[in-house]
């Protein structure tokens, strides 16, 4: 049982029973991309096995409205998800397109997105039973507090799901070489 508060309304929460999700009986993963270097170097790694012992099963990119490219933007939503189909397509993997209003439930959007991602990829789970999140840090310019980083993503998994951080071993010069 919970109260929760969301703009000074408040409302109480219970559950009847509460269960967790089984595991995907497949090792299949899935990473959010925008079209920008971070997601889509998260993409290729993995797809093209770059990450050695940590190369995932790399299947699907969740490609989100609302995040990077507003939800009332819809003609470039719709070039960007283009383009980035074609990006995928490239290295055999399909595009899940998402839209969410979640951006506009949080003041502190900077610090919140990582928790709002790994929601969105989280209520897929169904099909896979890993998200990478792609990293805009390398280890060595950590930014905190920051919404994603490779210190708090790993928290938001479950027993049935995990989150995972990648790419913060690489430049954004680096990234871009890959691709």
């Amino acid at each position: 049982q919970h109260i929760v508060c969301i703009h000074k309304i408040q409302f109480e929460i219970q559950a009847d029973a509460l269960t967790e999700p089984t595991r995907a009986a497949h090792d299949g993963a899935l990473c959010a991309v925008s079209g920008g270097v971070d997601g889509l170097y998260t993409a290729r790694r993995h797809r093209m096995g770059l990450c050695g012992r940590r190369t995932r099963n790399l299947q699907a990119g969740v490609f989100l409205q609302g995040f990077d490219i507003p939800l009332k933007q819809n003609q470039v939503y719709a070039h960007v998800l283009k383009n980035t189909r074609e990006m995928l397509a490239s290295i055999g993997m399909e595009v899940i397109p998402f839209a969410t209003n979640v951006q506009y439930l949080h003041q502190h959007w900077h610090e919140a997105f990582g928790a709002a991602l790994a929601s969105c990829l989280t209520l897929l789970q169904g099909g896979w039973n890993t998200a990478l999140i792609a990293s805009s840090d390398t280890y060595d310019d950590l930014e905190i507090p920051y919404g994603s980083s490779c210190l708090t993503d790993r928290l938001l998994s479950t027993g049935a799901f995990t989150i995972v951080h990648d790419g913060a071993d690489a430049q954004r010069l680096e990234k871009v070489a890959v691709l």
